[in-house]
């Protein structure tokens, strides 16, 4: 029976089971009847549920998306998170969908949840749990698309053993302190280097600015070069006109000759001065 119904869904499929029609310019979709729908996810056969959860169906009885979302086969209530609707449904099936046992499912809620503004001060009792997902592809959502962040979280985050995710706290905004700014500085990934090497929320030392002019990384020397809150030192501008690195050369030979520019400006504004 099984086998029958998979193929009958594929000769649906090919004869095109959503039609698209126009009625006085609005657009609207032709559906089976909301029984037959239910019949079928009550299929026993999984494979015939997850095929029909994954059909793009509007308007559906909230009964109908309650048990698509309780189902036991994960690729059905996977199907049925698209379906879930902010201002009509309950959040209580949402929230039970951040609890999953399935990572692929606990990602799609957290990006359908995190996708509506409104719904992201809802969510802050959630945000611990979330960011400290076991599963890294989870976890990133809730970094990446929450902004509500206690200093501990991003302390945590900040010396978390994964750089890519290291990676991502280090582009937050907040106002970081100087044992951070240092930490992230001499990180031991580039890729963790080169995000501190960019903010702007501190003012560098010369022992950092040095370190990061001499970083074995051509992209972060290339970022310290193109930093202008620091004056260089002779030995730093000699240093950058020497790199081996192509744009960094070319960066120091054009603050070389700004600064020339500067210095023969000063020279012709103090030659127009009245002698007194």
């Amino acid at each position: 029976m099984g086998i029958i119904r998979k193929l009958w869904l594929k000769l649906i499929e090919e004869r095109v089971l959503v039609r698209t029609e126009y009625i006085n310019g609005v657009s609207r979709l032709e559906y089976i009847q909301e029984h037959q729908l239910l019949e079928y996810l009550q299929d026993p056969d999984e494979e015939v549920r997850a095929k029909w959860a994954s059909i793009k169906f509007r308007a559906l009885d909230p009964k109908l998306v309650e048990q698509g979302l309780q189902d036991p086969y994960w690729r059905v209530r996977l199907g049925f998170i698209p379906k879930w609707e902010h201002d009509s449904h309950p959040m209580e099936w949402a929230i039970k969908g951040l609890d999953d046992t399935y990572p692929i499912i606990r990602k799609a809620w957290a990006e359908r949840l995190l996708e509506h503004y409104d719904l992201k001060k809802e969510l802050i009792p959630y945000i611990p749990k979330g960011i400290n997902d076991p599963k890294v592809e989870v976890a990133e959502i809730w970094i990446r698309r929450c902004d509500t962040f206690t200093p501990e979280q991003i302390e945590k985050g900040l010396q978390h053993p994964r750089p890519d995710i290291r990676v991502l706290w280090g582009m937050k905004e907040f106002t970081p302190t100087y044992a951070q700014v240092e930490r992230g500085l001499t990180d031991e990934s580039d890729s963790v280097r080169r995000v501190w090497s960019k903010r702007c929320d501190y003012t560098p030392t010369y022992a950092q600015v040095e370190r990061g002019l001499t970083d074995e990384s051509d992209t972060v020397r290339w970022i310290w070069s193109k930093r202008c809150d620091y004056t260089p030192t002779p030995e730093q501008v000699q240093r950058g006109l020497t790199d081996p690195h192509e744009n960094i050369r070319k960066i120091w030979e054009e603050k070389a000759e700004q600064s020339i520019q500067n210095i023969n400006n000063e020279l012709d504004a103090d030659a127009l001065e009245p002698s007194i």
